[in-house]
């Protein structure tokens, strides 16, 4: 159950970390908006999905 929470922001921290590499490309113009659009919601849907995952977890945990 300890390991759970350090995931947790591992996970965010790594989505606010490509979402700010991904602004960056942006601006210089490496990356088409386009493609931007898609990135960025797959990156807030992968966290939703790791956060759902987190509840799952400690609901397990506290079940068991």
């Amino acid at each position: 159950m300890d390991v759970i929470p350090p995931l947790e922001q591992e996970i965010d921290d790594m989505e606010d970390r490509l979402r700010n590499l991904h602004i960056k490309r942006l601006k210089k113009q490496q990356c088409a908006a386009q493609a931007g659009t898609v990135f960025i919601a797959l990156l807030s849907n992968l966290e939703r999905v790791a956060d759902h995952s987190t509840n799952i977890a400690f609901s397990i945990l506290e079940d068991g």
